[in-house]
């Protein structure tokens, strides 16, 4: 794969055309094209074989451009959002761990999603995290709001206390606990989409929340 921060040059192009299959095909044919024009004796058929060389080493320019546009509206194109688990201050200095989406990049993140979380304790009791979708995001992070459905978990306000149902689990049993969440996001146009599995560490010792980030897959 020819990297896309090389210099342009006729060999970098040359290696485009030639990783293109399509481009490989069309970039040949106006060889024999072009050799037919030559030795073709009547002036429309000459006529014709020039054209459908032209063509075909047109049609495999365009082929190389797409590839190395669509290249470039990903790199550049991409938002690089990140979920992290963070501490904020309530009322009456009651400290609360929530969920926040930041973006380090120049491009606006479009159409936020995170998955839900399900919790399910051997008592019965159970806790589902039902996480609101976020329109938009530049550079200023945002915490991500939620909804607790369920039996346990009765502290709204702190996601960790509801991740461990109000801090019921035995800490000297279960100190920690992983849950897995997907974020997927848009660029600003919809040109593409991205998703990334977060495992949530919570630390009920600590009493915090780690995000631990997986591979960010293009899935649009």
């Amino acid at each position: 794969m020819v990297e896309s921060t090389q210099r342009p040059s006729p060999k970098v192009f040359l290696r485009v055309v030639w990783e293109d299959w399509g481009s490989r095909v069309s970039g040949v044919a106006s060889v024999p094209s072009t050799l037919l024009g030559f030795f073709t004796t009547t002036t429309y058929a000459k006529n014709t074989w020039f054209v459908i060389a032209v063509l075909c080493v047109l049609l495999a320019a365009y082929r190389a451009w797409v590839k190395e546009r669509e290249r470039v509206i990903e790199l550049h194109g991409r938002p690089e959002v990140l979920l992290a688990g963070v501490q904020v201050v309530e009322a009456k200095n009651v400290v609360a761990n929530v969920l926040q989406l930041t973006n380090s990049s120049n491009s606006v993140a479009t159409n936020i999603t995170i998955s839900d979380i399900r919790v399910q304790e051997s008592d019965g009791n159970r806790v589902e995290v039902e996480f609101r979708d976020v329109s938009h995001l530049s550079r200023d992070p945002a915490n991500v709001e939620y909804v607790i459905h369920g039996t346990g978990g009765k502290s709204r306000r702190d996601l960790l206390a509801c991740l461990g149902l109000d801090k019921r689990v035995s800490l000297q049993k279960t100190p920690h606990a992983e849950f897995t969440t997907v974020v997927g996001f848009s660029n600003y146009g919809g040109t593409g989409r991205w998703e990334i599995q977060y495992t949530l560490e919570c630390d009920f010792t600590a009493h915090r929340i780690f995000c631990r980030p997986g591979v960010c897959n293009k899935v649009q």
